[in-house]
């Protein structure tokens, strides 16, 4: 029984299938703190991955950049996710264990309005989520190739939507992982449109 569930969620994951639910309470309260130290409309999804199976990791969001001085040249928005990813320098049968980083247990995505930092090379056009922009797909696992803080092990893609240019990234997990960020761009909002469930 257990083996069948883990191939059917291995399955899911695998095809972007991956089921989404409202955003925690504490994350809808911190995109509504950062939307109040902004004029510009702070996105947040309103529904994410979260852990299944027995061991579920805790959920976090954080914010990227200072509420308080948020026209530093910095990322302004926020990162969401639960656990940590499975990486090369995990140790050496990190290869085995590499299925850890698909949503059912473990998620790192990040939104936010990018100020100052030149985009990386490399962009294709792409329409994701219902928007136009430019992509950069992740090389793989592992940190090589990273240029700023655009991390080579996330896909990238980045759009400009009523004069704001936004970001927004995922941590790769293989098959999927682009579609999976197409899904939760399309559940951005504006953080005063959120609710709490």
């Amino acid at each position: 029984m257990t083996l069948a569930v883990t191939a059917v969620v291995a399955a899911l994951a695998g095809s972007g299938s991956v089921p989404l639910s409202p955003l925690p309470t504490h994350g809808v309260e911190l995109c509504r703190k950062m939307q109040a130290a902004v004029h510009v409309a702070v996105l947040c999804p309103a529904r994410i991955p979260l852990p299944t199976g027995r061991h579920r990791p805790p959920f976090h969001v954080d914010i990227l950049g200072s509420p308080r001085h948020p026209d530093l040249e910095t990322p302004f928005g926020i990162e969401l996710g639960y656990s940590a990813p499975v990486e090369p320098q995990s140790g050496p049968d990190w290869r085995r264990q590499v299925s850890h980083n698909r949503p059912c247990c473990f998620l790192h995505f990040t939104i936010f309005r990018r100020l100052g930092a030149p985009l990386p090379p490399g962009l294709k056009s792409a329409r994701l989520g219902g928007k136009r922009g430019r992509i950069r797909y992740a090389t793989g696992y592992g940190l090589a190739g990273t240029v700023g803080y655009f991390w080579s092990n996330h896909t990238w893609f980045f759009w400009r939507e009523h004069g704001v240019e936004y970001t927004a990234s995922l941590h790769y997990f293989g098959r999927g992982t682009t579609r999976l960020l197409g899904r939760l761009i399309q559940q951005l909002r504006p953080a005063d449109q959120l609710r709490i469930y």
